[in-house]
């Protein structure tokens, strides 16, 4: 398999002749805006770990442009249906579900979405940034009074003999049963002033043979932030030094 990120939680996936996206959002921040709806518009499965607009927010315009269909919660698929997509391009989903496609398997799992610790909450908000980059207030704040959350889905990819585990938020339920020692884990990097400890949870609990960062750019500030990930890495080495960790560059395809 193949993978490919996009900036913010966008990436696609590729098995042989098949690819399939998740999370496509176009950057608000022009210094990093690297996502194109028109290199992504043939891309038939279009998958949403949750409703949050940095997540979903592009999906309509995509399907326009497009020719795929979105595999979202029953929360998502009323936002796109408001949004003015037709109905026979969204399937709804939910935990417990496969999805069987060409090339791939995905069973759906229960997720949580992260939770802002307070400390986080009061340096996004007193910060100069938030006067730099006061003409992204309107939009960030309307995006997520428009788009809600809804049910957070985890996805668990399998494809020529391989497994990745998908996560859009860096958040696990107690009473969901995930799989153990995969190829990929993928981790959204944002949302805590702790992540470095907090995303080692992750790891102890998946024990994956490797993970790929991703959501650790700053798409929407100024609440998103350009996260430094060398702790991490650091931590990793010192936990887990088999365990291989990937920050991907934007466009660039990476194979496991």
């Amino acid at each position: 398999m193949n993978l490919k990120w996009y900036g913010t939680a966008a990436i696609s996936v590729t098995a042989a002749d098949e690819t399939i996206l998740f999370d496509p959002f176009i950057s608000f921040n022009d210094a990093n805006r690297f996502l194109s709806l028109d290199e992504i518009a043939d891309i038939q499965h279009i998958f949403i770990t949750h409703g949050h607009f940095d997540h979903l927010m592009h999906v309509p315009e995509l399907l326009k442009t497009g020719r795929g269909k979105a595999y979202c919660d029953e929360i998502a698929a009323d936002t796109l249906q408001k949004r003015g997509v037709d109905t026979e391009r969204i399937i709804c989903i939910k935990p417990g579900d496969t999805i069987k496609l060409n090339e791939f398997e995905i069973n759906v799992l229960k997720g949580d979405h992260i939770v802002f610790d307070r400390l986080l909450i009061i340096q996004t908000l007193f910060n100069r940034r938030v006067l730099k980059w006061k003409k992204n207030l309107g939009k960030v704040v309307n995006g997520f009074r428009k788009y809600p959350k809804g049910q957070v889905l985890i996805y668990n990819i399998k494809a020529e003999g391989q497994q990745i585990l998908h996560l859009g938020s860096l958040g696990m339920c107690l009473d969901e049963k995930y799989p153990i020692g995969i190829d990929l884990l993928t981790i959204p990097f944002q949302g805590r002033s702790d992540l470095d400890d907090f995303a080692l949870h992750f790891v102890r609990r998946i024990n994956p043979q490797a993970i790929f960062l991703h959501h650790f750019d700053d798409s929407f500030p100024p609440v998103s932030n350009e996260i430094e990930t060398a702790g991490f890495f650091e931590k990793m080495a010192g936990l887990f030094p088999a365990v291989k960790v990937i920050k991907p560059e934007y466009l660039k395809s990476f194979k496991i």
